[in-house]
């Protein structure tokens, strides 16, 4: 019976993780203006992330808008996605969330060039 219920909760749990990565890809192409082929091509980063890495994929997911919020474009939300997946490794920082917004605060304070992110966040993990 234990067995049966735990089972019965990882699908549960992973259906709401799935419906949860939906949601946020449709957000995602909701706020950015981009075709359904772009938006999928974030979607498959996200979940390329999420294997390699052991990332949150929904978490990635809203990341993904918050950073397209910010201004980005959908190739340097991509990038920005990769160095955030990253991030989520170290121990400075606590979630997604705070990494997002990190990301589009250095984004945005030092010339908006998304390649340089991954250094720039590095430096700040070092600095903490």
């Amino acid at each position: 019976s234990g067995a049966m219920n735990a089972v019965s909760g990882a699908i549960r749990e992973g259906v709401k993780q799935a419906i949860d990565f939906d949601l946020q890809l449709n957000k995602l192409r909701q706020v950015s203006g981009d075709t359904a082929g772009e938006v999928s091509k974030v979607g498959a980063e996200v979940m390329r992330l999420s294997a390699t890495l052991g990332v949150y994929s929904a978490g990635l997911a809203d990341t993904a808008v918050t950073l397209k919020q910010a201004g980005m474009n959908i190739r340097e939300v991509g990038v920005s996605l990769d160095v955030a997946a990253k991030a989520a490794l170290a121990p400075n920082f606590r979630d997604l969330k705070q990494i997002g917004e990190g990301l589009v605060a250095t984004w945005a304070q030092f010339g908006r060039q998304a390649d340089r992110l991954g250094e720039q966040m590095g430096a700040l993990n070092a600095i903490a």
